[in-house]
């Protein structure tokens, strides 16, 4: 396993796993019956489910593309490359946050929401070139994500999606690019980002704490944001 998410309300759970067992599994969380089972001939790095349990957004690497699969329907949708995804909650229509590399061969910014129904994207983080991982927080009002320059240095950045601004984050000095594990926001608004180290930030972005983490595969906070447990 190398992903698990649970939808909005808490019903269904997603496990997605290597290329060596290219699946995805949907499981009812009050029942334990299985309600979905899927290809995926990728490693599965992100999962995403939309605000209504009706679609599942992935995302992959070796090969990195995003898939989005209904789970009304059955129908698959592929998005293209990408190495996270995030559905923004709180919106009226299908809207997902995709992170990229930028290809040397054009010049689009490595941020973009994606409307599912009418494939129009929006661009954000116009001058940075690579984005690993990305957040939505509950209410949909930001985006986090680790941004670096062709060098690999950067750091985490937080956009106020209804305002169009990035939000000043304390102690988020440029450092070295490791591999973003985790991004996630807790439901009263703390930040958690998995990389190394294990940072937390408020969403005023006061720096709250970091601890060593070289050996955690993950963590998740607790519904009311009091405790943080890792694994």
């Amino acid at each position: 396993t190398t992903k698990l998410v649970f939808s909005p309300d808490g019903t269904q759970l997603a496990i997605g796993a290597s290329e060596v067992v290219p699946d995805i599994f949907i499981w009812d969380a009050n029942t334990g019956n299985l309600l979905h089972h899927f290809s995926y001939p990728a490693t599965v790095r992100d999962m995403s489910f939309s605000q209504d349990n009706s679609l599942l957004a992935v995302a992959g690497i070796f090969p990195g593309k995003i898939t989005v699969f209904d789970l009304v329907d059955g129908s698959v949708h592929e998005i293209g490359g990408g190495n996270a995804v995030s559905f923004v909650s709180n919106v009226a229509k299908s809207v997902v946050a995709v992170a990229v590399e930028r290809q040397f061969d054009n010049d689009l910014p490595p941020i973009f929401l994606l409307d599912l129904n009418n494939d129009q994207q929006e661009f954000l983080l116009p001058n940075e070139f690579f984005a690993d991982g990305v957040a939505i927080s509950q209410d949909g009002q930001y985006l986090a994500t680790f941004v670096s320059n062709e060098e690999g240095y950067g750091n985490l950045s937080v956009v106020n999606l209804q305002k169009n601004v990035e939000l000043e984050m304390e102690a988020n000095e440029v450092r070295q690019a490791q591999q973003v594990r985790q991004i996630t926001f807790s439901h009263n608004g703390q930040l958690g980002v998995l990389q190394r180290d294990l940072t937390i930030w408020n969403i005023n972005g006061d720096f709250l704490g970091s601890i060593d983490a070289l050996e955690v595969k993950g963590f998740l906070f607790t519904p009311d944001g009091s405790y943080l447990i890792t694994f």
